[in-house]
């Protein structure tokens, strides 16, 4: 049996905050309808997926903190 601990609205909430469909598909090496078929509640949201996007979203977070921080130079 899977642990499943992510439901589909917070999956969605936080891929929404790193990038659209596309691009988060594309960074993860899966297709645009797995993440579409994750937030719609269709599949369920392994931890695997989970930590994925979180891992995702962490290195989006740092990329943009140091843009940011060139920027202030």
């Amino acid at each position: 049996m899977k642990d499943i601990r992510m439901g589909h609205k917070e999956y969605r909430k936080k891929r929404k905050s790193i990038g659209s469909q596309v691009k988060v598909a594309g960074w993860l090496g899966i297709n645009k309808q797995t993440i579409s078929n994750r937030e719609r509640g269709i599949y369920g949201i392994t931890s695997e997926a989970e930590l994925a996007l979180i891992h995702l979203e962490m290195i989006h977070s740092m990329a943009d903190s140091t843009a940011m921080a060139k920027s202030d130079d």
